[in-house]
């Protein structure tokens, strides 16, 4: 590629003078281009044809979301949530980031909300996975599944993943990265006329995973923990780690992190929530973790009230962040008061397509 400047001095009808630099080869210009964030990219698209085809890459978009997902400088991450309203279905998203400029305390109120952005849906959907800015959507009444890049718009056909009226009970999508593959696994309830068994917890509770490399289960040990834990774990996968809420003997949530994949030596105790930090606690239910950020500060939606909160550890404070959420048509439960009955995933912008799994797409 040939870059060229032009220099003219004096008025429009002087000479223009031309400096050529030098021809780009392909892996600088791609070099380049791996730093740049998302947001420059559907741009960059329409500088000229070679341009086009390397960002549509599927190497060229592996490698750059590798490299933003480690670089917090070009990781912009949000939340995204579907509402799972028959009438009126969207999915919201907005920035963590944000949230962190616009706390506030509960008896004040912050006058730059986060705002969602919101996308309204033909169908009743429900998100059943975020995996390298990929969403996986579950249609709930005809159980079909698509893949989505909001990002970019390009999204999957719909593929039937079973005959209606057999309920989707569990579910994990992911990436195998031996296979370069995406992976849905679900857990069905084929006979709802079957009784439940009931389920008997004991202290040797384990976390059964699912390899999606080698399709086999395992086993991982909980951090050991004295005494008698009171509700639910509550498992969550933050900076790209394992993760695990435990309320430990009615007074305090331990958030423990694996900071090695499948070593148990490395289970490490991150924070530690004071029952009395969130009022009027139900102890029969889990604490939900959402995001955890690099400084901390990790955002909750206590059992209390169902608010998204901040806390930070540093000063043990509760955080309210103030969020505009009209957009995503919960006029009934704004997010600012409640964000039950929504469910997060974190969503990590990136070029990557339906397509480039071998799936017919097109732009939504």
């Amino acid at each position: 590629m040939v870059l060229q400047s032009s220099i003219v001095e004096g008025n429009l009808l002087e000479t223009t003078t031309t400096t050529t630099i030098n021809t780009l080869s392909d892996d600088l210009i791609a070099e380049i281009l791996f730093r740049l964030s998302m947001r420059n990219f559907l741009e960059l698209k329409s500088v000229c044809k070679s341009w086009k085809i390397l960002i549509s890459d599927s190497l060229f978009a592996r490698n750059h979301i590798q490299r933003s997902m480690t670089n917090p400088l070009m990781t912009n991450h949000r939340l995204a949530y579907s509402t799972r309203n028959l009438k009126d279905c969207r999915i919201g998203f907005f920035s963590v980031q944000s949230l962190l400029e616009n706390v506030s305390s509960p008896s004040t109120s912050s006058s730059n909300p986060t705002k969602v952005v919101g996308f309204e849906m033909e169908d009743c959907l429900e998100i059943l996975g975020s995996c390298n800015g990929l969403l996986c959507l579950l249609d709930v009444l005809c159980n079909f599944v698509q893949l989505w890049n909001p990002c970019t718009g390009l999204e999957s056909e719909w593929l039937e993943i079973e005959k209606r009226g057999v309920g989707v009970m569990n579910y994990g999508f992911g990436y195998d990265h031996v296979h370069d593959k995406y992976k849905l696994l679900l857990f069905v309830q084929k006979r709802p006329s079957e009784p439940k068994i009931p389920m008997v917890f004991d202290r040797h509770w384990v976390i059964v995973f699912f390899d999606l490399g080698k399709e086999i289960f395992g086993k991982l040990s909980l951090p050991f923990m004295e005494g008698k834990n009171v509700c639910d774990l509550v498992l969550q996968v933050a900076r790209e780690c394992l993760c695990v809420c435990i309320d430990h003997q009615k007074s305090h949530f331990n958030v423990w992190m694996m900071k090695e994949h499948g070593v148990e030596e490395s289970w490490t105790r991150l924070i530690v929530i004071s029952h009395v930090e969130l009022t009027r606690y139900e102890p029969e239910y889990p604490l939900d973790i959402v995001y955890i950020y690099e400084n901390g500060v990790v955002m909750v939606v206590p059992p209390t009230n169902y608010k998204l909160v901040l806390y930070d550890p540093n000063d043990n404070w509760l955080h309210y962040p103030e969020i505009d959420s009209s957009s995503d048509g919960m006029t009934k439960f704004p997010m600012s008061e409640r964000a039950a009955p929504r469910g997060f995933h974190i969503y990590h912008e990136s070029l990557v397509s339906p397509s480039h799994l071998g799936l017919p797409c097109e732009v939504s």
